[in-house]
């Protein structure tokens, strides 16, 4: 008890000897009485909080990314990964599985280099696993590949991403990340409304390719690329469901072409907005409808269903979109297939 310093002994029992901070205890002579003569000696191999920092940063062995002489810029969309999940065997639904997601992620990186374009920018909508705690739903743990769930299902989400869509870009500029409601690390959303496997997906990318911008958000990320502004989210939260004109003022760019882009819905679905403007003309109501500066759109996921989608008549197939402006301010957008 008290201060302790490297010079200190003390007389314990054999069950309470135990390191102190900063200090590591060495076991000298038995007691007759049944303890141990113990001294402290100072840890000079401990390092503090901040010393760990410095030296993880001095660890970090970033990914080089491909650089090339390119022409033009391009945003490219990808949602709804759901990796850890494992389906095989249903009547409609493709079989999917980390072997499946990799071959897509290929497919994806070498359509994009295709391209060769000089700025490339990703947008990932979330859902990038399929569960923390294989609770999602009571049944969730029935459809996960084995031991995919918790720490190692986000490991493995981020290996093959790395491995298969970052690094294979070529003039990868920005990443950007967006939680999905299976993003939690809780059983239910009240732990966890932000997601935060979005978060460590975003931390682990900014740790390996330290030369590429990125940036996490649990709701919604507003980005300006080359004249169109994106408004991305998962799709799951109230804001998805707002009136579009709405979240255009609010978060959007007021002056350039804006388009909201979601997730989650597992199938293709593109709305296009119209203003209505009524105009009195003596004794007749005219209707005029001017067409908008802004489309909302839903991004096709990666994964492709389970058991449960398809009890229920839904499905869908893999896919991505590119969009970028098409030189005069307005969006030119190409929905992919896998």
């Amino acid at each position: 008890k008290g201060e302790i310093s490297s010079e200190k002994y003390g007389f314990v029992k054999e069950d309470e000897i135990a390191d102190l901070d900063g200090f590591e205890a060495k076991k000298l002579t038995t007691n007759p009485y049944g303890g141990q003569w113990v001294k402290y000696e100072k840890n000079e191999n401990e390092l503090s909080i901040d010393e760990w920092k410095e030296e993880l940063d001095k660890r970090k062995n970033p990914f080089i990314i491909k650089r090339e002489q390119g022409s033009g810029t391009s945003m490219y969309l990808i949602s709804d990964f759901h990796m850890g999940a494992y389906v095989g065997k249903i009547i409609k639904t493709p079989d999917f599985n980390f072997n499946v997601v990799e071959a897509y992620l290929k497919e994806i990186a070498d359509t994009i280099n295709s391209f060769g374009e000089e700025n490339v920018y990703i947008g990932l909508l979330g859902d990038f696993i399929e569960s923390f705690t294989g609770l999602n739903h009571r049944n969730s743990w029935k459809g996960l590949s084995k031991n995919a769930f918790g720490i190692k299902a986000v490991k493995l989400a981020h290996n093959l991403l790395r491995d298969n869509l970052y690094t294979k870009i070529t003039n990868l500029k920005w990443v950007g990340f967006i939680s999905g409601n299976h993003d939690r690390v809780t059983e239910g959303h009240e732990g966890d409304e932000q997601g935060e496997v979005g978060e460590m997906m975003q931390y682990l990318f900014e740790l390996e390719c330290k030369d590429i911008q990125s940036e996490w958000h649990p709701i919604l990320i507003s980005k300006e690329v080359d004249g169109i502004n994106y408004l991305l989210t998962h799709g799951h939260l109230g804001i998805a469901r707002t009136e579009i004109s709405q979240v255009v003022f609010q978060y959007g760019k007021q002056g350039v072409y804006n388009v909201f882009a979601k997730g989650h819905k597992h199938t293709r679905e593109t709305k296009k907005t119209f203003s209505k403007k009524k105009i009195q003309y003596e004794n007749f109501d005219v209707i005029t409808i001017d067409t908008s500066d802004y489309r909302a759109i839903t991004v096709p996921p990666l994964f492709t269903g389970n058991f449960y989608s398809e009890s229920n008549g839904w499905n869908s197939t893999a896919g991505f979109v590119r969009m970028k402006n098409n030189g005069r301010g307005k969006l030119f957008f190409a929905d992919y297939t896998l």
